[in-house]
């Protein structure tokens, strides 16, 4: 087992550390998984489908207790309904939209204002922003592996794929013709002087 790992481009060396047989057994049961069963899991298909809409983390911090938390009980749902037979998308996303992605690169640029956005160019700064946007993507990935979530991570989707948003406007459209969409006053809960559009 390698003592070396990498964390957000940081190699980490583990090799003074000494293995807990639990981890041990970990590894030795993820390899049973990645032997083949969970290929077989994620490629299992039937003709009764059933779909869950799986809010996407994002993937420019590391887990904690709440993604693992709301992971379990989604992974077990989709568990439970494949072994009952249906055919369950299992695609994992990501989140890369909004505040939480803006304050990842101001951070990492050091920028503090809006014309600081303006003095490097906003179209360097949005191409950083979709530079780093996976940044903890393979972390996340290695992490919800070893703790059992069994989701395609091989092709995941993002929320900046053009498709994706058609289809949130597309579901928008339909609440808002429905009349399940209203205007109200709304007030900024985020700090609005880093926010690229007011």
């Amino acid at each position: 087992m390698s003592q070396i790992y990498t964390h957000n481009n940081e190699q980490l060396d583990y090799s003074n550390v000494q293995v807990h047989p639990i981890v041990t057994n970990e590894l030795s049961i993820n390899e049973l998984w990645n032997s083949g069963i969970r290929q077989k899991y994620l490629n299992k298909r039937s003709d009764k489908s059933f779909r869950i809409a799986d809010g996407p983390p994002f993937a420019t911090g590391m887990p904690h207790y709440g993604h693992y938390l709301a992971g379990s009980l989604k992974d077990t749902v989709t568990r439970y309904k494949t072994m009952s037979g249906y055919d369950v998308d299992k695609t994992a996303g990501w989140d890369v939209h909004g505040v939480p992605m803006e304050m990842f690169v101001n951070k990492k640029l050091n920028i503090k204002t809006k014309e600081d956005i303006s003095r490097i160019g906003i179209e360097k700064y949005c191409n950083e922003c979709k530079d780093s946007v996976l940044s903890c993507a393979s972390d996340w990935t290695t992490l919800m592996n070893r703790y059992g979530r069994w989701a395609n991570f091989e092709n995941p989707y993002t929320t900046m794929d053009f498709k994706y948003c058609e289809k949130v406007w597309e579901m928008f459209n339909i609440l808002y013709n429905n009349d399940f969409i209203s205007r109200v006053p709304s007030k900024c809960i985020f700090d609005c002087s880093r926010n690229i559009i007011k």
